[in-house]
């Protein structure tokens, strides 16, 4: 555009057509409709003086425009703008860093922009302006990030937002492990009283099919002793990831269709429990690929049908042969899944300073509002599992 500009009076509203010779590729992007803006729709309207038409030549074979460009014995400008300061130090404000200050100092500054109760301890990054506008130094935010990091009051008292994830405990199985030889219970309480019975009992077979039982009890179970009946326990201490989750899992899927089915009388909950043991063991468990009903019985029962039901007197042998086949996937399915990964790491080590979680604890204070997030910190003496300590 500068060349045409320059030599408009021998170029515009010419009789004949010119030619443009150039080594630009890039002007062969212009043949294409475009979405032009305000400084090329102006070239556009400038060009219509002209009748011309350009021909593309490389760069290597374009001597005559090198030449013109570039002649020889001139200034190649390899060593322009060398050592050139653009913008003086003197131009910027509050830009003066101290190499090294002593701990103590830095301690002080921490004493008044974090630790006072006029500066609540706040985060890194606003302790970090606080510092730059007062005494900046060299290294200072990553001193400031470790100091913060490190604030035992913080640890302590703070919400927690991104809180760590606790590995699950993975619990294999015994291979020929016949249902409900391995399993796990739990009690859901806090219901509304019925028939003398307030809670539900959760049966899960951890071993084999993954079938549950949902049987109506009270809070407080009576029986003969589990040594008398011939069980082993293998108890786990209340919010505590000593199990694999499979009992609270149970737990949150009959409490959710609990409220699905009994919404409009919460207080008849008892009578559907024999249909919700039914309903969940129908479901296909996504790590067997088979329902627990499968499994145990060889088929599932049909709950509701528009069609008569004929019946076929399959062989004995054949019935028994495809449970068994069911039992031994299922259980083979399930220990593979819990030994894809190994066990899980040890989260903590002997010695190491630690804070215990005070979520769940009772401690003998009016309101738990305004009491600590975290108790500690507590040293660690012995490693009892990967999980526990």
């Amino acid at each position: 555009m500068k060349a045409l500009t320059h030599w408009r009076h021998y170029l515009g509203w010419t009789k004949t057509p010119f030619t443009i010779l150039t080594n630009h590729a890039n002007l062969q992007y212009w043949k294409a409709p475009q979405k032009l803006n305000r400084r090329t729709a102006q070239w556009h309207t400038d060009l219509q003086e002209y009748d011309f038409t350009i021909k593309h030549i490389p760069g290597k074979i374009n001597t005559p425009a090198d030449e013109l460009s570039r002649p020889p014995n001139s200034d190649q400008g390899d060593n322009d703008n060398k050592d050139q300061t653009l913008l003086s130090p003197k131009l910027f404000i509050n830009a003066t860093y101290v190499t090294q200050i002593p701990d103590s100092s830095k301690r002080n500054l921490m004493t008044l922009i974090h630790d006072h109760p006029m500066a609540g301890h706040p985060r890194r990054d606003e302790t970090i302006w606080k510092a730059t506008e007062i005494l900046p130094w060299t290294g200072m935010r990553q001193w400031i990030a470790d100091y913060v990091k490190g604030c035992a009051i913080c640890q302590q008292n703070k919400i927690m937002t991104h809180k760590k994830k606790i590995p699950l405990y993975r619990i294999t199985t015994k291979e020929g492990t016949l249902p409900f030889q391995q399993i796990a219970m739990d009690l859901i309480m806090g219901l509304p009283q019925q028939h003398g019975h307030n809670a539900i009992l959760t049966i899960v077979d951890h071993g084999c099919s993954r079938a549950a039982i949902f049987l109506p009890c009270s809070d407080t179970i009576m029986g003969p002793g589990t040594e008398k009946l011939g069980i082993q326990q293998n108890l786990s201490t209340a919010f505590h990831p000593q199990t694999d989750g499979l009992s609270e899992r149970k737990n949150q899927w009959i409490e959710q269709y609990l409220r699905l089915v009994t919404s409009n009388d919460p207080k008849g909950w008892t009578h559907w429990l024999a249909l919700t043991t039914t309903v969940h063991n129908n479901q296909i468990n996504t790590t067997t690929r088979l329902s627990p009903n499968q499994i145990l019985f060889g088929y599932n029962p049909t709950l509701n049908s528009d069609k008569v039901l004929q019946t076929h007197n399959a062989l004995v042998e054949s019935r028994i042969q495809a449970m068994t086949k069911n039992r031994a996937d299922a259980i083979r399915v399930l220990n593979k899944v819990a030994d894809q990964k190994g066990p899980p790491p040890s989260q903590f080590h002997l010695r190491e300073q630690v804070w215990l979680d005070a979520s769940h604890l009772k401690l003998p204070h009016q309101k738990a509002k305004l009491t600590p997030k975290r108790l500690g910190p507590f040293k660690i003496i012995q490693e009892i599992s990967p999980v526990a300590y």
